[in-house]
């Protein structure tokens, strides 16, 4: 795995895929959520194995290697949106038709309860390989261009887990009533961390460059997660001293936000507006919330930002069309 031409992508995906215990798929259509519940405590020895082989790596394969992981893995995601409906919907069907159709069902079934588990042991690895001492380490003596080449690799790593987390949210969304329910939470949770580690690493710069982008996100949970995001990077970097272009970065987020405030709201018909407008609302309460995380860091030092943009603040408080009060 060492030089230009590693696939250190397709051997992570080969270790976390057979980590994946045979007699979980097998029995995966009697109580798939359980079985992957326990699945997720028996994995981590070949999480661990894949972790302690890629951290004896230079630093930019490590992370290059992490984009090539999430870069396949997104690439099929099936929803399980139908897996409450019985499969008697052949009912008055040659027996042939039938025996066709339930092992059509066990496949899917099957199929979609190895990728869970896969996709959730690399979650498991990402979020440990980034929580490392020994990559944070390798990252913290880089210099330069690698530097640079370190935060591009980052910032690629924070856009493929919000792409990831983006489609298991739609995933959940269809399978309310399905049997892998509680398996979409635990996947969600965990790319959740991942992206929390993720943003540990990032710098000043290259995260505001990535969070401004999701908090503009059309999915609503994760503009919640984005404003998680946003919390945390700034009560982490609140206490270290900030450069002149970090601090401007920052105080840029306030216009930023004040315009996500100051949306304007829809006039389409009201049958049709409603998701719109509940959308605009939430958008408008994250952006007031994210403003009111910045003034408690910055505003002392740095008032006149945020008295430019009072105005508009003070009227989406008070709109009471907005429900953000």
């Amino acid at each position: 795995v060492h030089g230009g031409n590693h696939k250190l992508d397709e051997l992570l995906l080969l270790l976390l895929e057979r980590s994946i215990r045979p007699e979980v798929i097998a029995t995966a259509t009697e109580n798939s959520d359980a079985k992957i519940g326990e699945h997720v405590q028996d994995t981590l020895v070949m999480v661990d194995f894949a972790r302690s082989l890629t951290i004896r790596l230079d630093v930019l394969t490590q992370l290059q290697g992490i984009c090539g992981l999430l870069s396949m893995l997104k690439l099929i995601v099936p929803s399980d949106a139908d897996d409450s409906v019985p499969v008697e919907s052949s009912k008055g069907a040659p027996e042939t038709t039938k025996k066709v159709s339930n092992c059509s069902a066990q496949f899917e079934e099957v199929t979609l309860t190895r990728l869970l588990l896969l996709k959730m042991n690399a979650m498991v690895f990402v979020s440990q390989l980034l929580d490392s001492r020994a990559l944070v380490t390798k990252l913290s003596q880089t210099k330069g261009d690698a530097t640079t080449q370190a935060q591009a690799s980052l910032f690629q790593i924070f856009e493929e887990l919000l792409a990831h987390l983006s489609q298991v949210r739609v995933a959940m969304g269809k399978s309310q009533r399905g049997k892998h329910d509680k398996s979409w939470k635990l996947l969600s949770a965990a790319s959740e961390e991942a992206l929390a580690r993720v943003n540990e690493l990032l710098s000043v710069q290259t995260f505001l460059q990535a969070i401004t982008t999701v908090l503009r996100h059309p999915n609503t949970q994760l503009r919640r997660c984005a404003l998680q995001l946003f919390s945390q990077k700034v009560d982490r970097v609140s206490g270290v001293k900030m450069s002149e272009s970090q601090v401007s970065g920052f105080l840029a987020m306030v216009s930023e936000l004040a315009a996500m405030v100051s949306l304007p709201t829809s006039t389409k018909s009201k049958s049709k507006a409603t998701d719109t407008q509940q959308q605009q609302q939430v958008t408008r309460h994250i952006a007031l919330l994210s403003l009111d995380v910045l003034a408690q860091n910055f505003c002392a030092n740095n008032p006149e930002s945020f008295l430019q943009q009072m105005p508009v603040i003070l009227t989406a408080v008070t709109d009471t069309n907005s429900n953000v009060a």
